[in-house]
């Protein structure tokens, strides 16, 4: 995977549950405390499973999509098939 912005995504939002997880002031205004380890355990198989479902999902948009090459310029262009039109974000 070479999708630079999104390890950032995945690293900033990993950051900042763990900081409003873990932030003393936090926990004080909202009247909680930190949480032990295994019970982020629980959450692994739900992250996997999303992540595998969003990576099937886009290889069946590109699988279903067709794409024509332009012989002047050499630009591939893609028509979205039914897939991409109704399931794209």
């Amino acid at each position: 995977m070479r999708n630079n912005f999104m390890f950032f995504g995945i690293g900033t939002e990993l950051l900042l549950v763990a900081w409003l997880a873990y932030c003393g002031p936090i926990n004080a205004a909202l009247g909680t405390r930190n949480i032990r380890l295994v019970h982020w355990f629980c959450a692994i198989p739900f992250a996997i499973l999303i992540f595998v479902f969003d990576e099937c999902r886009k290889a069946l948009m590109r699988a279903t999509s067709s794409e024509r090459k332009d012989e002047v310029t050499g630009q591939v262009r893609r028509d979205a098939g039914w897939l991409e039109r109704n399931f794209a974000y």
